[in-house]
């Protein structure tokens, strides 16, 4: 098992990922995100709750450019709280 640091900054549905390799970028917000990591390979990251799934991608595919304007959408309304009752009902399903 290896131990990392990661620190994160965020600007919104931007945020700057430092780790010691350098500095990501990615976009999006809880529970989707697509970036650039400090090496410069894309990926997508997605999941909640304990299940997760993440990908890297080599060049602008479609999926990446996708999960890049789902992770704005998904920035959007939840910052404007269009997600709170959606929320409540899964919480109170599960």
């Amino acid at each position: 098992m290896s131990l990392y640091i990661r620190k994160g900054i965020n600007f919104g549905p931007l945020r700057l990922n430092l780790s010691k390799r350098g500095v990501g970028l990615s976009v999006g917000g809880k529970g989707m995100r697509a970036g650039v990591d400090a090496q410069g390979r894309r990926y997508t990251h997605a999941g909640r709750n304990g299940l997760y799934y993440r990908s890297s991608e080599k060049g602008f595919t479609l999926p990446w450019v996708l999960m890049l304007i789902g992770g704005l959408a998904l920035w959007y309304a939840q910052k404007n709280g269009l997600l709170d009752g959606l929320l409540a009902q899964a919480t109170a399903a599960l």
